[in-house]
Order: C-alpha cells, then structure tokens, then sequence
C-alpha cells in the first residue's frame, strides 16, 4: 500500500542520494534551456518540450531539428529513439511498483530518468522486495531537478 504521508525521513534520504547527479543535471538543463531561447522556435514549443519529450536528450535533439527546419515526421521519429531506454527503466521499475494504486505507477513512471532509475534500484533493494511503503517513499524523493524542465 502506497501512503501519502510517506516518512520525511525517507523521502528525504531520496533526495540526499540524488544530490551527486545534481552536477550533471543543472548544466545539462541549462544547455536544453539556452538551446530552445536560441533556436528559431516559437517560445512555447521550446517550453514544451520537456513535459512531452521528457528526456533532455531527445528535447536537445527536437530543438535542434525543429530550429534547423527538419521534417516532423523525422523529429518526431527521432525523439521517439532517443527515448526507447525509458521503457527499458519502465520495464525494470514495474517489478517494485506491482500492486501499487494506478496513480502511484502514472506518477511514479514519469520521475524516471537515467539517475533515479539508478537510485531508486539502489533503494529497492536495500529494502527488499516486502510491502514496505518507505521503499516508495525514497523513490519521490528522487524527483526529477526543475532544471530538467526547460
């Protein structure tokens, strides 16, 4: 079962073990940001980039195409590829998230990025396979960082 009112402790160990990528992900995002003010795209495509392309990689690539006057079908086929790891991640998490509401795994799906698939593994399994609720608990505090949402 999935509480609410998760243990601060635990989700703030989450964020704590989140910290170290936070020097790989702040410039990173500052790049898609920098990126999209100075591509030629309309100001609101550039911004939306990150909550529908998600992955920063793909939201690189889609700017650049889109600034460079490519073909969408071709951008949309690109960003596509470049995100396919993500249901790799998804594939991986699901075995922790079995059994949980349907809004825990819709939320929880959309906090994977390459560090907290990689943390967030970590925790699960210093903490097992049991019903334990701090084990998702550390998984929030994995957030993905604002910066990654240009």
């Amino acid at each position: 079962m999935i509480s609410l009112r998760a243990d601060r402790s635990d989700i703030a160990a989450g964020a704590r073990a989140m910290v170290p990528w936070l020097a790989g992900i702040v410039p990173f995002g500052l790049v898609i940001g920098v990126s999209a003010a100075q591509a030629d795209v309309p100001t609101l495509a550039g911004w939306l980039t990150g909550p529908l392309i998600y992955a920063g990689s793909a939201q690189l690539a889609t700017i650049g195409m889109l600034g460079a006057g490519a073909a969408p079908v071709v951008v949309v086929a690109s960003a596509l590829i470049i995100n396919i790891r993500l249901i790799f991640y998804s594939t991986t998490m699901a075995r922790y998230w079995r059994g949980t509401p349907w809004w825990w795994r819709l939320a929880a799906a959309y906090l994977i990025v390459d560090p907290s698939v990689a943390v967030g593994l970590d925790g699960y399994q210093r903490l097992g396979r049991g019903r334990d609720p701090r084990r998702h608990a550390g998984l929030v505090g994995r957030d993905r960082p604002a910066t990654e949402l240009n």
